[in-house]
């Protein structure tokens, strides 16, 4: 006569529940890492968006003193563009002295430095902002 074992073979309830919430908290886990990587990438987009907005400005300044059109570079003006970025540019006359000394000048400016702030903000909350790039360069007008 064959004998029964009392042995049952496959898992039990709590085996497969176990197995099922392991599961799901690593879904979880991934599923949290993905979001934050994408708000990483989109940020370092803004980021870049910014330093080239900026770069452009200052781009622009630049050409106006190499086609002799210095004096058009003034003032401060302050915009938003289509993208969402709040742009300031500042420009400050300058004057160089012999011994290389910078100072504020109003009669007849040798020097412009140009100060562009390129800023973003939370689409969703104006005192949120998420990022702001700043550059400054000096521009001669010889």
């Amino acid at each position: 006569m064959p004998q029964h074992s009392n042995v049952e073979k496959g898992f039990s309830l709590v085996e497969v529940l176990m197995a099922m919430l392991l599961f799901a908290a690593a879904v979880l886990m991934l599923a949290s890492y993905t979001i934050a990587t994408s708000r990483s990438q989109l940020l370092a987009k803004r980021m870049d968006m910014a330093a080239a907005k900026a770069a452009n400005e200052i781009e622009k300044c630049k050409t106006l003193a190499s086609q002799d059109r210095f004096t058009e570079i003034e003032g401060q003006d302050a915009w938003t563009d289509s993208d969402g970025f709040e742009i300031l540019k500042d420009v400050t006359d300058l004057t160089l002295d012999n011994a290389g000394n910078m100072s504020l000048e109003t009669e007849s400016p040798s020097l412009k430095r140009v100060k562009v702030t390129v800023t973003y903000y939370n689409d969703n909350d104006k005192n949120d902002k998420l990022i702001s790039v700043t550059q400054t360069t000096l521009i001669s007008s010889r």
